[in-house]
């Protein structure tokens, strides 16, 4: 029991450092490093808010300059 948790636990680190990786050299490769850490950049995009309305439509809280800057630089929908 106690191995299969460390081995859950040690895959999800891995998967997780394979995304950091990935995004780090998105950032590399579109010139966001200049301005944005990988900590920083997640920041600014966690504050885009998707809401569910009762009647299933779908919602996209408003998008800043910056945020749309470094959606339109990584190649996402802005």
């Amino acid at each position: 029991m106690y191995l299969d948790r460390f081995i859950k636990s040690w895959m999800n680190e891995k998967k997780s450092l394979i995304v950091r990786m990935r995004l780090i050299n998105q950032i590399r490769e579109n010139g966001l490093l200049k301005n944005y850490t990988v900590e920083k950049l997640l920041l600014e995009l966690e504050k885009i808010k998707k809401i569910e309305m009762v009647n299933e439509d779908v919602v996209v809280t408003e998008i800043t300059k910056k945020q749309n800057d470094i959606l339109e630089k990584l190649g996402l929908c802005a």
